[in-house]
């Protein structure tokens, strides 16, 4: 599920599923995973919307999340829960690459 929600289009309601288990469940376990998909999914929003700022001043999407730091659009990079790393695909979305 957590990779299922991964792609732009399907984020939402990703996130409105974990949020719900994350509301409801009484598992700490499922809670821990719930609440961990959600910020790897904020991220992955926080670095869409930082990449069409970057865009819309460089004219291209940034090469790499580091572009986001080094153009002060970010302060600094947002740490995955999973230890995920950050790339921006041909379109200009945010992916995460596990280790």
């Amino acid at each position: 599920a957590a990779n299922y929600g991964s792609q732009k289009t399907y984020r939402a309601q990703t996130q409105d599923i974990w949020s719900a288990l994350l509301d409801t469940s009484r598992d700490e376990v499922v809670r821990k995973q719930a609440q961990d998909i959600l910020i790897h999914l904020k991220i992955l929003d926080l670095l869409d919307q930082a990449g069409s700022v970057y865009k819309r001043k460089f004219g291209s999407f940034p090469a790499q999340t580091e572009d986001l730091t080094t153009s002060h659009i970010l302060t600094t990079l947002p740490t995955d829960p999973f230890g995920s790393r950050f790339i921006f695909d041909k379109d200009g979305n945010a992916a995460a690459v596990r280790p």
